[in-house]
Parts: structure tokens; sequence; C-alpha cells
């Protein structure tokens, strides 16, 4: 596997309604080698449903593996997401959406 250049966090809290615009906004990268992060800080809609319909349905299967469903145990709040996506990610630069 090649090395991971770009690590993109996308936190998520009951975001069923605008959660596939963010991860359709990321599959269209060309020419760099990413993963995908997304937390999931303990939503009470379909957000982890519609991720995971998303990216089984609709990123090729040779992206999938670049994305990771990352679902906290209680809600901690954006900050605590996206610390949580600082301590999952492998990549040389961070970037968060």
């Amino acid at each position: 596997m090649a090395i991971v250049e770009l690590s993109i966090g996308i936190t998520c809290f009951n975001a069923q309604e605008n959660i596939v615009r963010a991860l359709a906004s990321v599959t269209h990268l060309e020419k760099v080698n990413y993963e995908v992060i997304i937390v999931d800080d303990c939503s009470t809609d379909n957000s982890i449903d519609v991720i995971e319909k998303y990216v089984s349905e609709l990123v090729s299967s040779n992206d999938r593996d670049k994305f990771k469903l990352v679902c906290l145990g209680k809600n901690i709040g954006v900050a605590g997401a996206r610390n949580t996506i600082i301590s999952v990610a492998k990549g040389k630069y961070l970037a968060f959406l």
C-alpha cells in the first residue's frame, strides 16, 4: 500500500442531510494518495447508515479502503471528534472538512 499523503477528517453529528455532499467532495481527488476519516459523534439520526451506504454503493471498489468510519461511544463534541481524527490519521498532511 502506498504512503498516505493526505488525511481528510470529517466530523459528523446528525448530518444525514449533508454528509453525502461532504463525502462526494473528496472522492474526486486525483494525483494524491488520501484517506478519509469520518468520526460520528453519537448521531441520533441515520447518519451512519447514510455514510455506510454511500461508501459501499457509490465509492469505487478501489477507493473503499480509503474511507474509515469511527463511531464514538459517547458524544464528546467537535473538538474531541477532531482529536480522534488526529489520533487515527496516517497522512503526512491533515485537512478537516
